[in-house]
This record gives C-alpha cells, structure tokens and sequence, in this order.
C-alpha cells in the first residue's frame, strides 16, 4: 500500500508504544519528495497551504495541524489519501495557527489555535474565546470555497489532529450550514460539558470519523473513547465502534455514514499511522464521491 510505504520512510519513529510526532522537518522532506511542486501552493495572506485537486475541483477537506504543529506537518499524510483512488478532486487546505503564548507551558510561545491552561485534558479550563476566534476563521476559510470556487459546504469536510481536531469538532458543533463531514485523530471535544447546549440544528448530521490509538499517552485512549461515546449520546446519533478497518461496503447502505465512528489503532501513540490514513481514506470517499458530469 501507497500507506505503508510513505510511512516506512520513518519507521524509526512510528515504532509501537512511540507516541511523539514526526518532526516538521522530516515530514517537509518527505513532502516534497512525494508531491509535485505545482500542485502546493501558500497563500501567505490568508495564513495557509492548499494542495490542489488533479482533476475538476468539486470537493474541499480543510485540514487542521495540532498544538505546535505547522501545515507542513500535514502535507504527507494528506498525500497518502492523495496516492489512493478517490480523492483526484478534492482539493487539501491546511490553515496555519497563530503563533501564541501557551500559558500549560509556561509561556512557552507556540503555533497554537487557541490556548491551553493545562494539559490536563480531562479537568482543566479552557479558552472559550479562543476557541470560538479559532472556528471563526476555519468558517471564513468554508465561506471562501463556497464563493470563490462554488464547492457546496455540504461538499467540504473539516478535520484535524490533537488540537486542531477540537476546533474541527466545535466548527461542526456550531455550524449553520451543512457539512459533509469532521475527522478527529488523537482527539477531544473542547467545551464537552457544553455539547447540548452550543450544538445547532446541522450538528447531529454531521458524519463523525474519530480515530484514535490505544497508546496515546498524551490524550489518553480511554478518555477520549468515553468521549465520543458521550458525545452520540448528546447528539442522539449513533455510535459504531470498531478496530476493524474500514471499507466501501461498510458505507453501501443510506445513511451508513451517519453519527460517530470510532476506529481504534493498536500499536499508536499521539500521532497518525498507515491502517487509520486507510481508514480515513475509505471513509472520505463515501462522503465526498466523485460527481457525474452532469452533476458539476
């Protein structure tokens, strides 16, 4: 599998039981040994990286990197799904986060989407302005599709990692308008015992892809399964559960997509591996399929 063998380039970090990421630098280096110069481009006024669609743009996965983290992080693992048949047009956006002060870390300044008072994450407070400040902009960047390249929202999905994937979460909580669907990697439901209350109308039909591993020792495995169950609870859709990887046949039936699927990976940490890059490519081709051409 294409996967498999992006990953392997850095299997020394990817061993069982590692949770630490990939250095940005590594996967600068992989990226752009893997993707063809022409299709990336920066908008610097706009503050992120897009990769562009190789066949007619009708689809937009927005894509959000974790605390730390910067859109280079993500270009190599979006080219996994890229490598695979399915996605040639969807178009890949990786905004970038500010640069902040991180008050868990001492001051430490980082890129951050909002910020983090501890990282205790199943206790702590948290940056409500932040985090709305942060879904502002990742709703500006759907407007921006929506006008400037005609893509539906109902044609974008919003995802990320750690971090980035709690501001993914809260944009599909909140949002006025429909989305094809969020992804959460390494991830958890910011302002989670406000969920009734800040969800609208559109947020139960959001389809869910939450992929998790069993060695996160940062966001822990268990907390966050507890999570999303509670989550389809608040919510009122359903939950699947399953370590068992995904295919085209699991999407077959209408409405299959529906509520939060939960996948769980083995032998991974804090980070992303080639069985849930799988996973998460099967699950976006369902939501976001090629259209016919009288449907463009």
């Amino acid at each position: 599998m294409v996967f498999e063998k992006i990953l392997n380039k850095f299997s020394d970090r990817f061993n069982p039981g590692r949770s630490d990421t990939l250095k940005t630098a590594d996967m600068r280096t992989v990226a752009n040994e893997t993707l063809d110069p022409g299709m990336v481009t920066t908008e610097g006024s706009y503050g992120f990286i897009s990769i562009q669609p190789m066949e007619k743009h009708t689809a937009t996965v927005i894509w959000l990197h974790g605390l730390g983290g910067s859109p280079h992080g993500m270009l190599t693992c979006a080219n996994m799904l890229r490598e695979n048949a399915g996605v040639e047009h969807v178009k890949f956006i990786f905004p970038q986060a500010h640069r902040m002060a991180i008050t868990g870390a001492r001051g430490a300044s980082m890129n951050s989407w909002f910020d983090c008072f501890s990282f205790d994450y199943e206790n702590r407070d948290e940056d409500e302005p932040g985090l709305y400040r942060a879904v502002e902009r990742i709703n500006d960047i759907v407007s921006a599709e929506e006008e400037e390249h005609n893509i539906p929202s109902s044609r974008i999905i919003v995802g990320g990692i750690s971090q980035g994937s709690a501001v993914s979460l809260l944009t599909a909580l909140t949002t006025k308008r429909p989305l094809a669907g969020v992804f959460v990697l390494a991830g958890y439901i910011p302002l989670r015992r406000k969920t009734k209350e800040v969800a609208s109308p559109l947020a139960p039909t959001v389809p869910i892809f939450w992929g998790h591993g069993r060695l996160d020792f940062k966001v822990k495995y268990d907390f966050s399964f507890q999570s999303a169950r509670a989550l389809s609870s608040d919510l009122g859709i359903p939950f699947h559960e399953s370590d068992k990887r995904l295919t085209p046949d699991d999407f077959k039936e209408p409405g299959s997509a529906a509520g939060v699927r939960f996948m769980s990976y083995d032998h991974l940490g804090h980070w992303m591996n080639s069985s849930e890059m799988e996973d998460l490519h099967t699950w976006m081709t369902a939501l976001l399929p090629k259209l016919t051409p009288h449907q463009v």
